[in-house]
This record gives C-alpha cells, sequence and structure tokens, in this order.
C-alpha cells in the first residue's frame, strides 16, 4: 500500500527554495509535483526537484517562519483532473487540504458562470 503522505523525519528551511531534512528518505518517496508543507502551516510548495535523500528543492521560496526540526508532509495522492488533494484517514492538517479543495471548486464554478 502507497502512503498517502510522507512524514519521516524532520526539515530545516529558510527563505530559499531549499529544503534540508534530517532522518529522511526522500530520493525513493518523493517526486517532483508533490506537495511539501510545513505542519500547521496552511501554504502548500510544489516539489520541483529531488537532489538526494536529505535534500529537495521547491519551485517557490518558502515563506513561512524559517528554522530547524519542523514536522512536515509531503503530500502525493491528487485527483486526476484538477489536482484537488485526496483526503485519507489519519491525514495530518486534513482541514487545510479540504478547504484548499473547496476553494479550487469555487474557482471553477466561477470560471464556467463567467
Amino acid at each position: 500500500m502507497v502512503k498517502i503522505q510522507y512524514t519521516a523525519g524532520s526539515v530545516t528551511v529558510d527563505d530559499t527554495a531549499n529544503v534540508v531534512g534530517s532522518g529522511t528518505l526522500w530520493r525513493n518517496n518523493v517526486a517532483v509535483g508533490n506537495f511539501f508543507k510545513i505542519v500547521g502551516d496552511s501554504d502548500f510548495y510544489e516539489v520541483g526537484s529531488v537532489t538526494d535523500d536529505e535534500h529537495f528543492t521547491l519551485t517557490a521560496a518558502y515563506a513561512g517562519t524559517p528554522g530547524a526540526g519542523k514536522s512536515y508532509q509531503v503530500l502525493r495522492d491528487y485527483t486526476e483532473n484538477y489536482g484537488l488533494k485526496e483526503i485519507h484517514r489519519g491525514q495530518l492538517d486534513w482541514q487545510i487540504g479540504y478547504n484548499s479543495n473547496l476553494k479550487a471548486i469555487d474557482a471553477k464554478i466561477h470560471e464556467l458562470e463567467s
């Protein structure tokens, strides 16, 4: 069974697009296009490249509070047509994904009605 999130280890983030892991195995568990977020933050960032097990780069600079030893999530399950975040039992911060999906659906409906 494929896990919907990868959360092993912790990360260090700053005001760049670089993410550094500790206790992580990203080479086989994170892919370009996955979404990354710090637990408790509301912003998601797209993974732009994976260098090795402890380094990946986001497509945009991290805009949250910098620091080390942060808990994180790499989200790996999305719907096929609109890339909505799939929500599964036990998912951390599921409410943020749910609200993000509602906003995306609302925007698409508005686009279709315009």
